[in-house]
C-alpha cells in the first residue's frame, strides 16, 4: 500500500491566529517535517473566550483517479501553556 505525506504549502482562507516568529506566514509555521518545538509556531494569544482559526492549503495528490485511498490520518502536534488565575 502506497502511503503520500502531504504538508501545508499556502495559506488557507482563514489566518486569524497569532505567528511566532512573527513575519506573517502562518503555513510554514506547520509544515515542519521534523518538529522544531518552539523554534516557529501558530497559536491563540491571551485569555478570552473567543475562536481564532487557521486554514491551510494543501499541495495537489499523486494519487490517480484508479487508486482508492482507503484510509486518511491527519496528525497534529498540540502545546498548552495555563495562564495563572
Amino acid at each position: 500500500m502506497a502511503t503520500e505525506i502531504l504538508r501545508p504549502n499556502a495559506e488557507g482562507d482563514l489566518s486569524q491566529l497569532y505567528v511566532f516568529p512573527s513575519d506573517g506566514i502562518h503555513w510554514d509555521k506547520v509544515a515542519d517535517e521534523t518538529p522544531d518545538e518552539d523554534a516557529t509556531y501558530v497559536h491563540r494569544y491571551g485569555g478570552g473566550t473567543g475562536t481564532n482559526f487557521d486554514s491551510y492549503n494543501l499541495p495537489s495528490s499523486s494519487i490517480s483517479e484508479a487508486d482508492v485511498i482507503t484510509n486518511v490520518r491527519v496528525y497534529g502536534r498540540f502545546r498548552r501553556i495555563a495562564q495563572a488565575p
